[in-house]
């Protein structure tokens, strides 16, 4: 189910991407300075959580031993 939504969702925008009109708009110098730093904060805030949560994101891989043995 969710693989034909994606697959609906991508035909969609290639549709768009393909078939729209072309915008003759103005970009202020400043949105990109926005943009820019909307993506560097974005990976900022990313790296501090990694290195917040770095415990438990190891955890999910690491088996624990608790012993006991398994057969």
């Amino acid at each position: 189910m969710r693989r034909r939504i994606l697959i609906v969702v991508a035909f969609t925008v290639l549709l768009i991407g393909l078939f729209g009109a072309p915008a003759q708009a103005y970009v202020d110098p400043g949105t990109g300075s926005f943009i820019f730093q909307a993506v560097i904060g974005a990976a900022l805030a990313a790296t501090v959580a990694i290195k917040v949560f770095w415990k438990r994101i190891t955890g999910v891989f690491s088996r624990k031993d608790d012993g006991a043995e398994h057969e």
